[in-house]
């Protein structure tokens, strides 16, 4: 396994190697990012996510090692814009819950184009480069993924993968070049993309999920 910072091949765990790319320490990002949740609560996580029934968000310092550690290098990035970005995103899907009560859906569908609404309209435009190293990490990890990893996934992995592609192509972070997936998967993750364009508020994302779901459903099989 090849690190995606540095491209050595690692002799030592990831999150071990990844450390020593850091400007910053774990206990630094953990506490900047906890205050700019406020007033929400925080919690270490493997994932970092919302919990918008419980009012949590959770944080994982792994994935915010390396996404800092590359947004750094590669984006001339400061680890204070990728907190600062982290934790706004996930504090306005709280806020976001406060205008719209979402449709019975997959929760991939509703966190993703959640997403699409946060960053088009809710979140700074001087995070607009901090969110697109973000997409073009992720894109870097899943092209380093051996093909059959990729298409092995659950449906339910498979999905969040069209769904990530969608919301990114969406909001112009991305063509339909740096989309690698099979042409169903493809043709969907573009017909996704076009709806969350037409969203123009609040009021407009139940409809929007509804109707991706039902895509997903007949399209995907999922």
């Amino acid at each position: 396994m090849k690190c995606i910072i540095c491209r050595e091949d690692l002799s030592t765990s990831i999150d071990n190697h990844v450390r020593a790319h850091l400007s910053v320490s774990e206990e630094e990002i953990y506490g900047y990012f906890t205050e700019i949740v406020r007033p929400y609560k925080t919690a270490l996580y493997n994932i970092t996510a919302t919990d918008v029934k419980r009012g949590v968000v959770y944080f994982s310092m792994e994935n915010a090692m390396l996404f800092i550690a590359y947004a750094e290098r590669y984006h001339g990035l400061t680890w204070h814009e990728c907190c600062e970005w982290m934790g706004l995103h996930e504090k306005n899907h709280l806020l976001l819950r406060k205008l719209y009560n979402p449709p019975a859906a997959n929760p991939h569908i509703i966190s993703n184009v959640e997403d699409y609404y946060i960053e088009k309209f809710m979140m700074s435009q001087k995070y607009r480069s901090v969110y697109e190293a973000n997409a073009k990490l992720i894109i870097e990890i899943r092209r380093m993924m051996a093909p059959f990893e990729l298409y092995s996934m659950s449906r339910s992995i498979r999905l969040y993968h069209c769904l990530t592609y969608a919301c990114w192509h969406a909001l112009d972070a991305i063509s339909a070049d740096d989309v690698i997936l099979p042409q169903h998967e493809l043709k969907f993750t573009l017909k996704a993309s076009s709806i969350m364009k037409e969203i123009e508020g609040p009021d407009e994302l139940y409809g929007a999920m509804d109707f991706i779901n039902k895509l997903s459903m007949s399209m995907l099989k999922v």
